[in-house]
């Protein structure tokens, strides 16, 4: 009977492991300490990834400053870092040609173009996982889900969830907006 549920659904046997190994599930760094706490479309963008790649989020804070986490399977939090470090340097380097020096109020400008890209990109985030989402594959989304959520209920025991900041939309949003939705997502990694 397991043999041919195995082979109906095509899952592999080595993910069938990695759940049931509590050292599958690491968080790993995403970012250098940094003094200052990430920018919330940074925490966003992070978020939005996050959850397309089936892992949660946690902003770190310490002595040496604040680094992003990716909590879940190993395969997943190495796509969603490399989605992450690869958008954030798009995005900040666009805001700054959209937005140069001798622009007035340049940093709010750029601080809201990344944030209306950032909306774009997380509503095509969550248009492509619907469109790939199936019915037969569900199982295994709950035995991740189960398997994450234990880890963090055993090593994130006194978290605290933030509030998101809720921004007007100036112009510099809608034209985000209009970048986030070309930039390209489907890259392969190299």
């Amino acid at each position: 009977l397991m043999k041919k549920l195995i082979d109906k659904y095509n899952i592999d046997v080595n993910e069938l492991a990695a759940i049931n190994s509590k050292e599958s599930i690491v968080g790993e760094e995403l970012t250098e300490h940094k003094k200052k706490q990430p920018k919330f479309w940074e925490q966003h963008l992070a978020s939005g990834i996050g959850s397309y790649y089936d892992c949660r989020v946690v902003v770190q804070r310490s002595g040496l400053g604040s680094a992003i986490l990716f909590i879940g399977f190993e395969v997943d939090r190495i796509a969603a870092r490399a989605m992450y470090d690869r958008l954030l340097l798009i995005l900040k380097h666009t805001a700054k040609e959209t937005f140069p020096k001798e622009v007035e109020g340049r940093h709010a400008k750029r601080t809201d173009f990344c944030y209306g890209a950032v909306l774009s990109i997380i509503k095509r985030l969550d248009e492509m996982k619907l469109k790939t989402q199936t019915s037969d594959c569900t199982a295994l989304v709950v035995a991740k889900d189960s398997a994450i959520k234990d880890f963090m209920d055993e090593h994130f025991k006194n978290m605290r969830s933030g509030n998101a900041q809720n921004r007007g939309f100036s112009q510099a949003v809608f034209e985000g907006a209009m970048y986030g939705k070309k930039v390209v997502l489907g890259e392969q990694l190299k």
